[in-house]
């Protein structure tokens, strides 16, 4: 039974004081209870940490901005429970999402990662929001059906006991003095996959995304960031990402199909979300410039991304699980 799990809830945070409270509160509510609840605060200058453990969470501070792979992996390592809950610091879980999660990890002992979807809440009808919902949310869309995915988000998943540390923990790259760690959760799902594990998703185990991105500026740079590790990661598994043969061979190539390829993305992300209508269809057409021009500035980080690959600036770094200063 999904009672005898020891579940241990794994929140990396940063400056999300406005919302920490209720993602925490929202996990105590869960049945079967978690063993525990952690934040890791990664660089936090506001109340973060404070409403945190008003709410009931162990914190933990890395003392400094090191990125969500970082974050992740020290919660990994101070965490208890055997199974691990990875839950975005915005994202609020919803009546009964662990005990879905949790069901779906029995049933399907061959998942190594299960997740569950990470909507907007009702009323959120801003249009960068709702492009980047589109944009974001169309490879987990048909919200009927249960099914073995491709990859996860790790805003709401549960990871197998033993899984993350067989498969590497989680990676981000160092090109220069920058780290990129977006698609972190692409890069960790292949690994899973390359052990002979596939990925399940839960579409009824919902959380609320309880704050996406706040305007048009932040939207264009979350594209751009996504496009550059979109194609670092595609890069390092070249055999199993899609296009990955692509985006690992001639980056001159790269250069010459990466609008094409950005285009393509947001007329099928644009088609699915028209043919599952979990937005309304109306917002979805009125949203669809900001789709287009959002691709636009994918593919800029498209093309950014195989200029660092062709420097070979670009290393793999596993941050965060050889830390011994946390309190």
């Amino acid at each position: 039974m999904a009672e005898s799990f020891r579940v241990s809830a794994l929140i990396p945070a940063w400056n999300a004081e406005a919302s920490i409270g209720k993602v925490v509160e929202g996990i105590g509510r869960q049945e079967p209870a978690v063993l525990e609840v952690l934040v890791a605060l990664d660089g936090c200058t506001d109340g973060t940490g404070e409403v945190a453990k008003k709410a009931g969470a162990r914190v933990l501070d890395l003392r400094g901005h090191e990125g969500i792979c970082a974050a992740r992996n020290t919660l990994a390592k101070e965490a208890k429970g055997e199974v691990l809950w990875y839950v975005d610091s915005d994202s609020i879980p919803a009546e009964g999402c662990l005990e879905r999660l949790l069901r779906a990890l029995e049933e399907h002992p061959d998942a190594g990662l299960v997740h569950g979807s990470n909507v907007l809440p009702t009323g959120w009808d801003d249009l960068s929001n709702t492009a980047y919902a589109i944009l974001g949310r169309h490879h987990f869309l048909r919200t009927t059906n249960p099914r073995y995915t491709s990859h996860v988000t790790t805003a709401n998943c549960l990871v197998r006991p033993g899984v993350l540390e067989k498969a590497g923990w989680f990676q981000h790259f160092r090109c220069g003095g920058r780290v990129f760690d977006f698609y972190e959760d692409l890069d960790l799902s292949l690994r899973v996959r390359k052990l002979g594990f596939k990925c399940w998703f839960e579409p009824a185990a919902v959380t609320w995304h309880e704050n996406p991105r706040k305007n048009f500026r932040a939207f264009l740079r979350h594209r751009v960031k996504c496009g550059i590790c979109s194609t670092l990661v595609r890069r390092k598994h070249p055999g199993m990402a899609s296009f990955g043969k692509l985006y690992g061979g001639n980056p001159l190539l790269l250069y010459a199909l990466a609008p094409a390829a950005a285009l393509y993305s947001a007329f099928k992300a644009l088609a699915v979300h028209l043919r599952y209508a979990e937005l309304p269809r109306r917002r979805v057409l009125l949203a669809a410039p900001l789709v287009l021009l959002g691709q636009a500035w994918y593919a800029r980080g498209l093309l950014q991304g195989a200029r660092l690959a062709a420097k070979k600036a670009c290393k793999v770094e596993t941050p965060g699980i050889h830390r011994s200063d946390l309190p």
